[in-house]
């Protein structure tokens, strides 16, 4: 065991390793690290000169570090949820190791000095331990945002704790491959290593969740089912894990199952109890409707992100004004096209500073035609800019409803329509001196067409 000792406070590492036969290393506050035993360096075959001092996110995969950081500040705000967690760190060898890490802060007289990290490697690496090191990201997409995998969490811990179930977990269907994925648990994680191995051996039919899946209904299962059961190689793994019983509820969205909560009890007959059975299906009516308000919210941040993009990223003018003739938004362009600043436009009034007297009361009559008609009006106007250039534009006013069709903004689109003004002036001033030439000249003028 070695330790740098000079960035450590009077504690009595020896003892406390001796009580814990994993790998450990001790991290001081800016992680780095400064204590670890002989079977963290016989596992990761590193040796004592690569270690001292070096910051322990250095040892983990490029791809994990970010998302480790993450978990030593959610663990320093006092998260719960942080405590333990799968990763993937880098030996001395250059091979990528599947680790299931715990993280504890090392207080002395209130105030954090450290952090004691405890370790399970495996040398095994697939689908599902990949898919838990990006559990949150791939929630997004799943359930709807990444809150949901908080609260997800935080229900599965309170059953956990509450029913004094071993293991906890909530799994829903992915939107791309269709296939079951845990998104939140409590409880041991060794059993999903196992159950990874299972999935791809076995056909879906093999597999209880995929049942509930199909079914939509409740599914219990206990091991003394086994000679009966075509879950009898699934069974094996409850046996070895010491579980005796399972029950799957599905999570039923827009009468579709989406997923399944997964419950397994080292108690025989635990689910006989219809009380406990009411009072979780219960708790699954609720994961359904925080699952439907995610998704909901989800939609409404992208619809509000499609719209600001479509707003501010616009090649028009956009004006946004409520029905107290308030300026309520306006992009750049707008105010790129009138040469005034967001300081200068507050309210409709405020148009009079660019449109002449005529065109201001032209403005005010479409407004309220449009409240009368739900209808959409154009015209087009020279406008003042600041610095007292005159550009021709087209003003086009769109109302905007609530879900009762009342109007309740106004869209104003300005689109500069100055050269296309110029060109059509050419085009009549041309056409007039060829009338004038035409109609008044001396010489007789005649117009053949191409075929004579």
């Amino acid at each position: 065991m070695k330790e740098s000792t000079d960035k450590i406070p009077d504690f009595d590492f020896t003892s406390f390793l001796n009580m814990v036969q994993e790998p450990i290393v001790i991290l001081d506050k800016e992680k780095k690290i400064i204590y670890y035993n002989d079977l963290f360096l016989k596992e990761t075959n590193f040796k004592d000169k690569d270690l001292l001092d070096k910051p322990f996110i250095e040892l983990l995969h490029s791809e994990d570090k970010e998302y480790v950081q993450t978990r030593f500040i959610e663990k320093e705000k006092g998260d719960e949820l942080s405590n333990g967690f799968l990763t993937r760190l880098i030996d001395n060898n250059g091979a990528c190791r599947n680790i299931f890490m715990t993280c504890n802060l090392l207080i002395k007289q209130k105030e954090l000095f450290g952090f004691c990290v405890t370790l399970k490697l495996s040398s095994g690496s697939g689908k599902f331990s990949e898919f838990f090191l990006r559990v949150q990201e791939i929630s997004k997409s799943i359930a709807g945002t990444i809150e949901i995998t908080e609260l997800l969490t935080r229900i599965c811990e309170s059953i956990g704790r509450i029913l004094d179930f071993p293991l906890v977990y909530v799994s829903l269907i992915h939107p791309d491959d269709k296939k079951l994925y845990p998104v939140a648990w409590h409880g041991k994680t060794r059993y999903f290593l196992k159950y990874e191995n299972f999935v791809n051996l076995h056909n879906t039919e093999n597999i209880p969740e995929y049942t509930v899946l199909k079914t939509g209904e409740i599914l219990k299962l206990k091991l003394k089912d086994k000679l009966k059961s075509p879950y009898k190689a699934w069974l094996e793994i409850l046996k070895s894990e010491k579980y005796t019983s399972y029950i799957g509820f599905p999570i039923i969205i827009k009468k579709k199952t989406e997923g399944v909560l997964n419950i397994f009890s080292e108690i025989p007959y635990i689910f006989g109890d219809s009380e406990r059975v009411e009072s979780l299906l219960t708790l699954t009516n609720f994961i359904t409707v925080a699952i439907k308000n995610s998704r909901l919210f989800q939609k409404i941040i992208q619809a509000e992100e499609r719209y600001r993009g479509l707003f501010y990223e616009s090649p028009n003018g956009l004006c946004l004004i409520n029905k107290d003739l308030q300026i309520h938004e306006i992009n750049s362009i707008f105010l790129k096209m009138i040469g005034y600043s967001l300081k200068d436009f507050h309210v409709l009034s405020d148009f009079k500073k660019i449109l002449t007297q005529n065109d201001y009361k032209k403005l005010n009559t479409f407004l309220n035609k449009s409240i009368e008609t739900k209808r959409s009006y154009s015209f087009d106007s020279i406008i003042n800019r600041r610095e007292g250039e005159k550009r021709w534009v087209n003003l086009f006013i769109s109302p905007l409803y609530d879900k009762f069709r009342n109007v309740i903004e106004f869209l104003l689109i300005l689109r500069d329509v100055t050269e296309e003004k110029l060109s059509e002036f050419s085009i009549l001033e041309s056409e007039k001196k060829f009338r004038d030439l035409f109609e008044n000249s001396s010489d007789v003028i005649f117009q053949i067409d191409k075929s004579g």
